[in-house]
């Protein structure tokens, strides 16, 4: 049995820990808990360690800069790698993310992170509380925010993203990937919801 008062420390390595710890906290039901990264603890020197160091120098030569991305009363706080979601005056979620951050969307009760190797990360509301959700998946060589991305159509319940001839429909509650087909001219056809590209942007 879990200790209500108890403090839980998950260390982490890439998207599936960061997945896995998201999963355990629920079936545990876990209150407090903090995450952090541990792909940058190695056990001897090479090459990844001479890179992870000289990454690591130039961030602190940089020193921590806090971006923010607001929109209503929500706030999403990115410091190098790590993630906050701000509600007014209170802290709603923290997280640990995988890579460099280059835009944060919010749209609704939806956050889109935009990772620096062009992945999409979906977080969103689960029973009035910030959960992440999972990496938006493209099953193919192309990253979902490319040049031949025309449209961003958001409904309630989907986002679908237009391209010139090919559109990709995600399922905002799961993240899943529902719909991923080539269709002849997609970005002249109309669908449902509102255009969001350029949030994206």
């Amino acid at each position: 049995m879990v200790s209500p008062d108890a403090h839980w420390y998950f260390g982490i390595h890439g998207l599936n820990d960061l997945k896995n710890a998201e999963r355990l906290k629920s079936e545990l039901l876990i209150d407090k808990s903090s995450l952090f990264r541990i792909d940058g603890i190695f056990t001897k020197d090479n090459d990844e360690l001479i890179k992870y160091n000289e990454e690591k120098r130039a961030r602190e030569h940089k020193g921590s800069q806090i971006r923010k991305f607001a929109e209503a009363d929500i706030c999403v706080e990115i410091e190098n790698y790590e993630m906050r979601i701000r509600q007014g005056d209170d802290i709603r979620f923290e997280v640990v993310l995988p890579g460099d951050v280059r835009k944060v969307a919010i749209i609704g009760d939806c956050i889109f992170v935009l990772m620096g190797d062009a992945s999409v990360m979906l977080f969103g509301k689960v029973d009035e509380e910030w959960k992440f959700i999972r990496p938006l998946e493209t099953l193919d060589n192309h990253p979902l925010i490319n040049k031949r991305l025309r449209h961003i159509y958001m409904t309630d319940g989907d986002a679908t993203f237009v391209y010139n001839n090919r559109i990709k429909r995600y399922d905002l509650k799961t993240g899943e990937l529902i719909h991923n087909r080539a269709v002849s001219k997609a970005k002249d056809r109309k669908y449902s919801g509102v255009d969001v590209l350029e949030r994206f942007s």
